[in-house]
């Protein structure tokens, strides 16, 4: 049998990840910014109503950012990859709803805290 891995395999066995090392689905507050363990992002604004984190993502060739969706990894395979490490901050309400102030919000927030740095 062969181990699920992530980013970090000594963390991760073949049942998924430690539940000690991510903040489970039921505990993420909507509208809260997270420091989380995925695909494509290392922050991410929690939706409840998709289960899911919107981060600022950029892809080749254009490198130009917009929202995505990364689901919490509890909604399961095989779209569920993004852990949840840290909760960090709330989102400014005026900011939730306007699409090009968020992903502005959240690529200031990768800068203010730093794309990769641990906690």
């Amino acid at each position: 049998m062969s181990e699920r891995t992530f980013y970090r395999p000594n963390e991760v066995t073949v049942f998924g990840p430690d539940p000690s090392k991510y903040i489970p689905i039921k505990d993420c507050k909507p509208g809260y910014l997270y420091r989380v363990d995925c695909r494509n992002a290392s922050f991410g604004i929690f939706k409840t109503e998709d289960s899911a984190f919107e981060i600022a993502r950029t892809k080749w060739p254009d490198f130009i950012p917009f929202l995505f969706d990364e689901y919490h990894y509890d909604t399961g395979a095989p779209y569920g990859t993004a852990l949840p490490i840290k909760e960090l901050e709330k989102c400014p309400d005026d900011i939730l709803k306007d699409d090009v102030r968020r992903l502005e919000w959240i690529q200031q927030k990768e800068k203010e805290y730093g794309s990769h740095k641990a906690d």
